[in-house]
């Protein structure tokens, strides 16, 4: 590295110190909130941040790797590494048949969307459609769309060809409300009637939802809800699993409990 002529270039020293900034202040604010860290990462005004930050992490380092003429660029080995965190197989081979000349890691939204409308079959997209898409695929804001993502969208809205269509139906619901935190979700539902309920995405993971209801005057009941090609479920008070074709089906289910939807 010393004898690198790149690193004493101007563009290269002004980029290392522009990151050096950022740096600094990516690691106060972690060392701000690392007592409370999950809290930050399921407040839906804390996690884009925190995405958005991590986003220009990864970032940075490429851009310094390419100014600074680094021969061992590890492009090729994240790339093997961004597919490992596929769980979804179909979602894997859309990323790696579609993204395998780029940076597997971080695809932005602009050579994101046109194979993703190609292989769904989407002729043209409505600014409104690709706005939702979005705030599923990209919540921090950041122009980016990454693999973990992708796949959890995938586990939630498959298959591709109907993911768009699945998009729409679900935020058409009176009883969704997409990325709430929990204190949001107790400030909505307090001092609503018993019965009243919301579901919303689980801010973990995209591929599972949270639904909650108003169970007393004094509680809120919160149950997890999982989802995989068979269906939605939940885990019964008697740890009995009981599998329904959609959220409206179990929502209909449990409508004795579940009496009025918040909106």
């Amino acid at each position: 590295c010393k004898n690198n002529t790149n690193f004493s270039k101007p563009e290269f020293v002004e980029e290392l110190g522009s990151f050096r900034i950022f740096l600094n202040f990516y690691h106060k604010s972690l060392v701000d909130r690392a007592d409370d860290l999950p809290l930050h990462f399921s407040s839906p005004r804390k996690r884009p941040k925190i995405i958005r930050d991590n986003s220009r992490l990864y970032r940075g380092v490429k851009e310094l790797i390419e100014l600074g003429g680094i021969s061992q660029d590890p492009s090729e080995s994240w790339n093997r590494d961004s597919l490992k965190k596929f769980t979804d197989l179909k979602a894997k081979h859309f990323w790696e048949n579609s993204f395998s000349h780029l940076d597997m890691n971080m695809v932005s939204w602009e050579d994101f969307i046109e194979p993703y409308k190609r292989n769904a079959g989407i002729d043209v997209l409505k600014p409104t459609e690709e706005d939702l898409l979005k705030h599923i695929l990209d919540p921090g804001s950041s122009g980016y769309v990454s693999p973990s993502s992708f796949d959890s969208f995938m586990r939630a809205f498959a298959p591709l060809e109907k993911s768009l269509q699945k998009v729409k139906a679900l935020f058409k619901e009176k009883y969704f409300h997409g990325f709430l935190s929990v204190e949001e979700v107790n400030c909505l539902l307090k001092d609503q009637p018993i019965g009243t309920y919301l579901v919303r995405f689980n801010l973990s993971k995209i591929d599972s939802f949270v639904l909650q209801y108003v169970e007393s005057k004094e509680k809120i009941r919160t149950v997890k809800i999982s989802n995989s090609a068979d269906g939605v479920s939940i885990i019964e008070d008697t740890d009995f699993e009981r599998t329904f074709y959609d959220l409206s089906q179990l929502i209909q289910h449990y409508s004795q409990i579940l009496k009025r939807p918040f909106s």
